[in-house]
């Protein structure tokens, strides 16, 4: 047969079928490469898809209950918060180096806490030491290093120095250091640190030197640095101001923040600079007067910025019109705990604002102010009352807070009999309370001289405190209710045998053994209303930041 001769007809009806068949491969072609082209952009860096599933993940917020809350902070924190985010609320502190000291005896035991802590959101961070030393991803160096031999031989300090650096074992269990070689070891690390400091990292606009406990309270640091300080920044030598001898220097476990211009300068203009102090350090006190030393011989002068870098920890801190208003830059003698606390509470705050110093006693000690606290110091020393008759009277210490006899009214005069008596006393502050009102008191015995003593007994004692309570009411009630409440003179009182103080500030303090002789037990207490009456009249205060004044040796 001859070939059979296709139609135009018969072409396009095998056109027709083919395209079925074309679309099919094509369908085909496409479900077998799009998943592969969405594997291999999800492998590349650029230009990705969030899978939903992954974006899901990345957008969640996992809140942690914040143990603070329920502590009398409920205004002050948060009650959950995403501790995932640590450094949320951190500003921006590349322009500030922060430079670490602390000592082998003590590292692994305050460090840790300060690296999970703020020093985790720092840009950079160099941190020195006796010994050289690694925790986790931080690098200790050793800025004792370069201490000249000599020094080393003809230093007792030193053999410390050596036994830390050939321990095979636990520091533990190589060497029990004396709290005064670690202290005079110190001495020599200030200047040594701020030659290695500059040698590594020079050209920052500032290094702010603290110690393992300090704490700093960076968004108000870099507020202070950029806002209030930065006309200063050529010179800038400030913290809170000791004096030894007259001489002023600025205190290191407050921290200090040095401008880089003043750094700069202090280590190029005078050679040698570490070592010709390591020669002066066994005759001087401490490590942060060298360092004021040689900021004096360089022509550089220490700026006061006292209380916003301050030397205490906020229980010892006394809250009152010398703290209240100024922003808080630093704290110190803070141990772990206090650190982490601190680290919780500044990133879980409900506000926002500027942190003034009272917003630390709202939040850690107003909650704990109570009537009566035994076996506890609460540090009050402004004014004191003694037994007339007890060897305290006499005391060369106590002398300057004695209140002598003849100025003590009749509440003071019996003061000293029991922490009642205190406490009555101390309420009564700014009270006018006629002896005729104290003499109905006892309806059987004679009236009562302005030298004698109230008897004491708990019948009595209760019959005071509520008659001072009433006047106190009649006061707060009057036309002058605002006046009086703010310039309340005693806040809270601290008894023990024969002894009665009272303090203008109030200060939460410390707990004291029971072990103790009862007569170096303290008792302690509050006037929480007066308290409150003298807070409140005085919280409305915007942030007061504090102008660094210049002090010069005599």
């Amino acid at each position: 047969m001859g070939a059979m001769a296709f139609s135009p007809w018969m072409a396009r009806v095998r056109r027709m079928r083919s395209w079925p068949l074309l679309l099919l491969a094509l369908y085909c072609t496409i479900i077998m490469v799009l998943p592969l082209q969405r594997i291999r952009d999800e492998g590349s860096g650029e230009g990705e898809a969030v899978p939903r599933d992954r974006q899901v993940v990345e957008q969640k917020v996992r809140l942690t209950r914040n143990s603070l809350y329920g502590r009398g902070m409920e205004a002050h924190v948060h009650q959950e918060w995403d501790f995932d985010r640590p450094c949320s609320r951190m500003p921006d502190t590349d322009d500030v180096l922060f430079v670490l000291k602390t000592g082998t005896s003590e590292a692994f035991d305050k460090l840790p806490t300060q690296l999970l802590g703020s020093v985790q959101c720092l840009s950079d961070v160099l941190i020195f030491s006796d010994k050289e030393q690694q925790i986790g991803k931080y690098h200790l160096y050793d800025a004792l290093d370069r201490v000249s031999d000599t020094v080393k031989k003809t230093s007792p300090e030193f053999e410390l120095y050596e036994a830390q650096l050939n321990c095979p074992v636990s520091l533990r269990d190589c060497t029990t250091p004396s709290q005064s070689a670690a202290w005079d070891l110190d001495k020599y690390k200030f200047l040594n640190i701020l030659v290695r400091t500059w040698e590594m990292r020079p050209g920052h606009q500032y290094y702010l030197f603290a110690e393992a406990d300090s704490y700093v309270f960076w968004p108000n640091m870099m507020t202070w640095l950029r806002n209030h300080a930065a006309s200063m920044a050529d010179d800038l030598y400030a913290g809170s101001v000791a004096l030894q001898d007259d001489f002023p220097f600025a205190h290191g476990g407050s921290g200090y923040i040095v401008s880089g211009r003043v750094v700069q300068r202090l280590v190029e203009a005078v050679p040698g600079l570490a070592a010709r102090y390591d020669g002066l350090a066994p005759t001087k006190c401490c490590g942060d007067l060298l360092l004021g030393m040689a900021m004096h011989e360089a022509g550089v002068v220490v700026r006061h910025a006292f209380p916003m870098f301050n030397g205490e920890k906020t229980a010892v801190l006394p809250f009152g019109e010398t703290h209240w208003c100024q922003p808080i830059l630093t704290l110190h003698h803070m141990d772990a705990e206090d650190v982490a606390t601190m680290w919780q509470f500044e990133q879980t705050r409900t506000s926002t604002k500027t942190l003034q110093i009272k917003d630390l006693y709202h939040a850690f000690v107003e909650p704990h102010l109570i009537p009566l606290r035994p076996d506890w110091d609460n540090l009050s020393e402004d004014t004191c009352l003694a037994d007339p008759d007890s060897p305290l009277s006499a005391d060369d210490l106590l002398s300057p807070l004695l209140r002598p006899q003849a100025d003590k009214s009749p509440l003071e005069a019996r003061a000293h009999a029991s922490p009642s008596a205190c406490a009555a006393a101390c309420h009564a502050s700014g009270l006018t309370i006629p002896q005729a009102d104290l003499d109905a008191l006892l309806h059987d015995s004679p009236p009562l001289s302005h030298h004698h003593l109230l008897p004491h007994d708990a019948d009595t004692d209760a019959a005071i405190a509520h008659l001072v309570a009433r006047r106190y009411d009649a006061r707060v009630a009057g036309p002058d209710a605002a006046a009086f409440k703010a310039a309340r003179r005693c806040l809270q009182w601290r008894f023990r045998t024969g002894l009665c103080c009272f303090s203008e500030s109030l200060r939460l303090g410390h707990a004291t053994s029971r072990d103790a002789a009862e007569p170096q037990r303290w008792t302690s207490g509050w006037f929480v209303r007066g308290a409150a009456d003298w807070t409140k009249a005085h919280d409305g205060c915007k942030p007061a930041w504090v102008k660094p004044e210049e002090i010069r040796p005599p």
